[in-house]
């Protein structure tokens, strides 16, 4: 059985500060809230949140995701958490664009050459001395980031959609 916080639901609308026994006349305001009630009430709230976190298609069509290839690969001792410097070619459409990826659980070796996805219409974010254009994805995993890579026949600036 889902927890339900509530143990007593208003009869009347907008009452909700009501003791068990209350009572206009003889009927009750509030009875006890049944197994039913607590799956309608829990169902709600999650139903509520999820509202809240959907994106739209048009939210999702203004990101806009190229596939890239790594053409070099710098250190970045100050940058606060560990991370590479990145240059990244999108094609002849948009050019080479820098990257600051919290990515070292990858050889400089690996990175280099390899195609990555990135979002290339986010504001430029300065990390240090370092002015990040795009923001290369991937995944966590533990305290690793884990690239996002699309099929080897991609070319750069292939758009993701």
């Amino acid at each position: 059985m889902p927890h339900c916080a509530a143990t007593w639901l208003p009869l009347v609308p907008g009452l909700l500060l009501l003791k068990p026994g209350w009572r206009v006349g003889a009927e009750p305001l509030v009875r006890p809230v049944t197994d039913r009630d607590c799956r309608q009430i829990v169902t709600a709230d999650r139903y509520r949140l999820a509202m809240d976190d959907v994106v739209t298609w048009e939210d999702f069509a203004r990101i806009d995701i190229r596939v890239g290839r790594v053409i070099a690969v710098e250190e970045f001792p100050e940058a606060r958490r560990p991370a590479w410097k990145l240059r990244i070619d999108f094609g002849p459409d948009l050019g080479v664009k820098r990257s600051s990826a919290q990515v070292t659980n990858y050889t400089a070796e690996e990175l280099l050459d390899r195609l990555v996805l990135a979002v290339v219409n986010f504001p430029s974010r300065q990390i240090g001395t370092f002015f990040s254009e795009v923001l290369t994805l991937g995944t966590y995993r533990d305290s690793r980031v884990l690239l996002i890579s699309p099929e080897p026949e991609a070319r750069p600036g292939d758009r993701l959609g």
